[in-house]
This record gives structure tokens, sequence and C-alpha cells, in this order.
């Protein structure tokens, strides 16, 4: 039986991955803890071994919200021990595996299983989703989808820019603006933010302006949000 709960309030791992819910696993080697950067996630994105539960427990009991521990079956033969839903590699039973393709089983039969939508980017680890915008973070940064254009969101280390970078390759740098992560950070727990005009930011404001700046090289970011007529607060 494996058992998995979801986080009083997302947290940073190593990679600076945000992490919503953790599962745990227990297999001969020890007691696995899978790590998953969506609420919705189907797939982990990491996983930590420990050497006992009481150990495991003593680290996470803490960050568990207030539905605790929630028991699940364990998973079908040839089935990923982390997947919240029967999902085996493709070909694995019949040990002819395709690493990285995989099928679930559905109605009875065992269909092929596609995580990613190729207009709308990996909708599992959405943040804020309407029909025009997809703010969310896979394994390599945070991303917008802005009608079916997907745009990939970084920041400098030292001065606060925004990079936004466009499938193409072409770069834009908004300047005194935001770093990417702490933002969805703010937007899974339903806060806000404020930029440094002292405007305040929901998701959508967020991705309207985002938006409004891509494509134009170099802006500073009052000039980006000449996009919305929001108040200083």
């Amino acid at each position: 039986m494996r058992m998995w709960a979801r986080l009083r309030k997302p947290f940073k791992s190593g990679d600076g991955t945000l992490v919503y819910k953790i599962m745990l696993f227990e297999t001969g080697e020890g007691f696995y803890l899978f790590a998953y950067d969506s609420p919705e996630a189907v797939l982990s994105s990491a996983d930590y071994l420990y050497d006992s539960s009481e150990e495991l427990f003593d680290d996470l009991n803490g960050l568990v919200d207030e539905n605790g521990w929630q028991e699940l079956d364990d998973p079908l033969p040839d089935c990923q021990h982390d997947a919240f839903i029967p999902l085996r590699v493709k070909g694995r039973n019949a040990g002819n595996p395709e690493w990285g393709v995989y099928e679930t089983l559905k109605d009875g039969e065992w269909v092929d299983f596609k995580p990613y939508n190729e207009n709308e980017g990996n909708l599992n680890t959405a943040v804020y989703r309407d029909s025009h915008f997809t703010l969310g973070q896979d394994t390599a940064s945070v991303f917008l989808i802005s009608g079916g254009r997907k745009l990939m969101l970084s920041c400098h280390p030292y001065e606060p820019c925004l990079y936004i970078k466009e499938e193409n390759g072409r770069l834009t740098v908004v300047h005194n603006a935001f770093d990417p992560s702490e933002v969805l950070e703010v937007f899974a727990e339903g806060g806000k933010v404020r930029s440094a005009t002292g405007l305040e930011y929901g998701p959508l404001e967020f991705c309207k302006m985002v938006e409004y700046a891509a494509g134009k090289g170099d802006i500073y970011i009052d000039d980006a949000e000449k996009v919305f007529g929001l108040e200083s607060r």
C-alpha cells in the first residue's frame, strides 16, 4: 500500500522546483519519497530514498495539509511506482521497453498516454489557465502559453530582470521585473505579487504583461505595464 499527501504550502526542492504533493512507497531498498511539481501531476519530478518510514515522517509530517496521509493501492505489475494512475513504459511487459513512452489502462485496454498537449504544453503543471493563457512550470523552466505561442520565463540572478524566450530563440529582457519561480509560488497559494512600480498582479495580469512585453527586446517594467490600467497600491 502506498501513501500520499498534499502539502500545506509548496516548497522548493534542491533544484528550485516547487513541490505540491508527495508519495511514500516501500521497497526492498527502503522507503521512497516521490515529489510532484504540480497539484495535478501524474508522475513525480524527483525521488528520495529513506532508510525508515520514521525518518521520512519526522521530516514531512509538519508539511502535510489538514487531510493528512491518504492510502493508495500499490501499482499494477510493470507500472510506474510513482504514478497516480495505471501507467507503464510502453513495451515493458513484453521485455522491449520504449523508454520515455507511456501507456495507461483505459476501459480495460492499454492505450498511449499523452501528458503533453502540442499547443498548450504540459497542463499538469499549470498554476493558471484560461481560454487564452496557460502559466506553469515543467522540468525545464517556467512557461507561459499565450494564444498557442510558448514563452519560456527565467530571471537574472543578480538584477531583477525577467527573461522571456520565444521558441525561435528571440529574447526579451524586462528590467526591474520578477523572478518567475517566486511568482508561481505566490500564485499557487492564491496570493498576488507587487511590481517595482507598486502595481499589484494576479495571474491574469502577469500573463497579460508578459504577452505584451514578449518580442520587444529590451523593456522596463513600467513600459510593459502600459498594456493594462492598474492603480498603484
